[in-house]
């Protein structure tokens, strides 16, 4: 079992690293490879990694067809489904999943804004829509439940997420979710109802949520207990999420294989005493195997409470294992056990790869097993210690490699708050809430207890996350130092009597020691961060980092600085940044600020209108300021002191330069500004690389500022089918029209050059080198 499960991970992975997906009738021979599998079983592992290849192969394109066609992109149309989730409501939006059934009509037979007309489809066309899609409702009075269905105006358009080393990969969520367009509603009168929601889970959940919400009031912890409830994180305090993450202890607040377990097996464990208390029901069918039918059925009920997330689908195949094996009265070895649930798990949901909370569910599990293998004659409270210490050993590698940084406090937190969360907080939580449909009142005073008890929690890991050292970052290991470090920590935990047990903390030791890549002395790395329609870039010298604009905050709980500059640093293992300038104040410029600003050192902070930072202190920038790091220049070109213009065109405008080259950075500046350069500096505007200014707007890059600058680069930065039309046809013509070269954060992700101390400067495209399959072409 363990050689086929390792063979079949082997091709499922294999697929993931592709660009591009082979067709699916290669997915034809897979019965001769399962049945080389079932023939030569001393060498299964290698049909193995055929049979995943080619069932990961169809799992794909049962995920990505129908795709959602370029040409639908930024039309109208008129559609008619259902409402596939539970609606997440803001103040701003609502957002939800929607199946499309029917196309109703294209824009130009429906009823739609004027401006619409030029937009039209072709009435031809054949329009396929995927089997769900997700889609936002801005400054809607509407109330939209699940289970309804709707006639709505939508304009949708491809899965399209940011493309940065160390950021979350969005259009990989969304293939995994079965996603296939993003979109929102339109203003249109065709928007109505058709029919209510019909009984049903979704709907049950959704009812029993807001009983929830009513009986808590404005309680600090009720995201915290509907997540617990039902799965549903959207009404989590960012703040509080955050102290979760920083403690070790988020895993508690998403229903996984902890609670699914620690509910199974409270169910397992007072069944099987109650079944004990009838000798006429323990003739009828054992202790243990009633035990194990009681807990399956509690396991079944919460992970249908929790909608049968992935996590939660995980956790429930991994459990019917175990449970059937007591069933079947059958002694099963605990390797076996896990390898089953393994390979079943990969064939239910092959690509539950692309998730840590795979791995690292699979690797507490593993763990939990390695570390009790000879040890379960220790004191239960022994035992939960050494639990506890092993899974924050064992998963600190794989917490390195995901997310590049640790909780240090992990351990205490999670021995401490585990057991009051899954053993109080949760029984009562579900009790409590299962009352409310019975006695609202019974309901809600029962709810107020695990309330408590979590503000309780919140209150301790506050106190954890304030100690000074309660996290640590490290960079990013390579395959080679994860593969050592995980091998170190398999002897560490090896039970007495084993050999070269002290030999794990010197594998350990190069985690520790990994440096990332520097800039050498006299060269300078820079990177335009892919943020979506703003601007962030970072700039790297050999023991020097500064940071350009930290892009735009989008709502309450996202942010670029958040979501792409802090991972983007963290990876290449920058903790200090070293000068921050913010070039204007425009969201799409400072948006990210606070959140960079709470994750990283940041010695100097520069912006050119410091007042209008608000709360935060920071130095004008003006023309005239310069430094030298490690032999690269820096200076600052505009605004001049005293500059009164408007807020784009007094942007900060920075050049970069070594003996290789320079870079010239123009933030948001205008024609008014540009002129200001051309008479001030004239050919010393010259620069190798440019950032086109305003992202392509008419109102810049006029042409006698294009050859005075003369690079022979530009860098566009700018959102996926923005609302303001950027960039501009005319203006990319002027760039094409002089031969210059335009690389697009919309169509490479992250763009990186790396200019030496002396030679040509070298560029890398991050979407070209790590786009997979399910990754949009553009």
């Amino acid at each position: 079992m363990q050689q086929f499960a390792f063979g079949l991970l082997a091709g499922i992975l294999l697929l993931c690293y592709l660009h591009e997906l082979p067709d699916v009738r290669w997915a034809l021979l897979l019965p001769v490879f399962i049945f080389l599998v079932y023939r030569f079983r001393s060498m299964r592992v290698i049909p193995a990694v055929a049979v995943g290849f080619l069932w990961a192969l169809l799992q794909a394109h049962g995920l990505l067809n129908p795709q959602f066609a370029f040409e639908l992109e930024k039309k109208d149309l008129l559609i008619q489904g259902k409402v596939v989730s539970i609606p997440q409501v803001s103040e701003k939006k609502i957002r939800f999943d929607f199946a499309p059934e029917k196309v109703i009509a294209p824009a130009n037979d429906i009823i739609a804004p004027s401006h619409l007309s030029d937009r039209e489809i072709n009435p031809s066309m054949d329009i396929v829509l995927p089997d769900k899609v997700r889609l936002s409702w801005y400054r809607s009075q509407a109330e939209i439940h699940t289970g309804e269905q709707w006639q709505l105006l939508v304009r949708m358009k491809r899965p399209h997420g940011f493309m940065n080393p160390g950021g979350f990969d969005y259009e990989g969520y969304l293939f995994q979710q079965g996603i296939g367009a993003t979109g929102y509603v339109r203003k249109s009168e065709n928007n109505q109802r058709l029919t209510t929601a019909k009984f049903g889970l979704d709907p049950l959940r959704e009812s029993l949520a807001e009983k929830i919400r009513l009986a808590l009031g404005g309680s600090t912890v009720t995201g915290l207990i509907l997540a617990l409830v039902l799965g549903i994180r959207s009404d989590i305090d960012p703040a509080q999420w955050d102290l979760f993450i920083a403690t070790g202890t988020n895993h508690l607040i998403a229903i996984s294989g902890l609670h699914i377990g620690l509910i199974s097996g409270l169910g397992f464990w007072s069944g099987r005493w109650l079944w004990k208390r009838s000798s006429r029901l323990c003739l009828l069918l054992p202790a243990p195997k009633a035990a194990a039918i009681i807990a399956s059925t509690l396991a079944l009920g919460y992970a249908a409470l929790a909608g049968f997330s992935i996590p939660t689908q995980r956790a429930l195949i991994m459990l019917s294992v175990v449970m059937l094996a007591v069933l079947l009265g059958r002694p099963v070895k605990a390797t076996t056990t896990l390898s089953l649930a393994f390979v079943l798990i990969l064939l239910w949901d092959s690509f539950a790869v692309l998730s840590p909370g795979f791995w690292l569910s699979f690797a507490a599990v593993a763990i939990i097993v390695w570390t009790l293998g000879n040890r379960q004659h220790w004191r239960i409270w022994q035992q939960w210690g050494l639990i506890q210490g092993g899974l924050a050993l064992s998963l600190f590698p794989l917490t390195i490699w995901f997310f590049q940084r640790a909780s240090l406090v992990a351990p205490v937190a999670n021995f401490l708050v585990v057991p009051v969360v899954g053993f109080l907080v949760v029984p009562l939580a579900l009790f409590g809430s299962l009352c409310l449909f019975f006695s609202p009142e019974l309901g809600a005073w029962i709810l107020q207890i695990p309330a408590i008890i979590l503000s309780g929690v919140v209150w301790l890991l506050q106190v954890l996350v304030n100690i000074s050292w309660s996290t640590i970052s490290l960079p990013q290991p390579t395959i080679g130092l994860l593969l050592l470090a995980s091998l170190g920590i398999i002897l560490l935990l090896s039970p007495r009597g084993i050999p070269a047990r002290g030999i794990g903390a010197v594998l350990l030791l190069p985690l520790f020691i990994n440096a990332a890549d520097q800039p050498h002395a006299g060269s300078f790395r820079i990177n335009f961060l892919d943020v979506g329609q703003g601007l962030s870039v970072v700039v790297q010298t050999a023991s020097h980092a500064l940071i350009y604009d930290v892009g735009a905050k989008f709502s309450d709980q996202f942010n670029a600085g958040e979501a792409v500059v802090v991972p983007f640093l963290q990876k290449q293992g920058i903790r200090k940044v070293d000068r921050l300038i913010i070039s204007h104040v425009d969201n799409d410029h400072r948006g990210g600020l606070e959140s960079v600003l709470k994750s990283l050192t940041v010695d100097k902070l520069f912006a050119s209108d410091p007042d209008g930072l608000k709360n935060i202190k920071a130095e004008a920038c003006h023309q005239g300021q310069s430094w030298t790091w490690e032999g690269v220049n820096f200076s600052l070109l505009h605004p001049p002191q005293g500059w009164s213009g408007d807020r784009n065109n007094g942007s900060c405008v920075l050049r970069i330069e070594n003996a290789s080259g320079s870079v010239l950075l123009t933030a948001d500046i205008e024609k008014p500004a540009e002129n200001t350069l051309i008479n001030f500096y004239g050919d010393q505007l010259q620069a190798s690389v440019l950032l086109i200014p305003h992202h392509g707007s008419k109102t810049s890059s006029q042409p006698e500022f294009i050859d005075a600058v003369n690079p022979d680069i530009a860098v566009l930065t700018a959102g996926y089918l923005n609302r303001f039309g950027f960039p501009k046809e005319e203006v990319m013509q002027r760039y094409a029209q002089r031969d210059i070269q335009i690389f697009s954060t919309i169509n490479t992700g992250r763009v990186r050059f790396d200019f030496p101390a002396a030679g040509k400067f070298e560029i890398s495209a991050y979407r070209a080198i790590n786009s997979h399959f399910w990754n949009n072409p553009n």
